[in-house]
């Protein structure tokens, strides 16, 4: 799965391929990566607007 993330604060989004899950703990919007070891972790205050686009839906073929 590919995630964009698009902060207030930032001109260009925070972009990631290779996501293994995407979800809201608390106040937080979290990227989990493949390798199960990363997380990056958005405060949902400071976010304008997120894109996900999974596989299945023709992104990577």
């Amino acid at each position: 799965m590919k995630v964009k993330v698009h902060l207030y604060a930032q001109a260009e989004p925070f972009e990631r391929d290779s996501v293994r899950n995407a979800y809201q703990k608390g106040d937080f919007y979290c990227v989990m990566m493949n390798d199960g070891k990363t997380v990056y972790k958005f405060p949902i205050q400071h976010i304008f607007r997120v894109t996900e686009v999974s596989d299945s839906e023709g992104y990577g073929q």
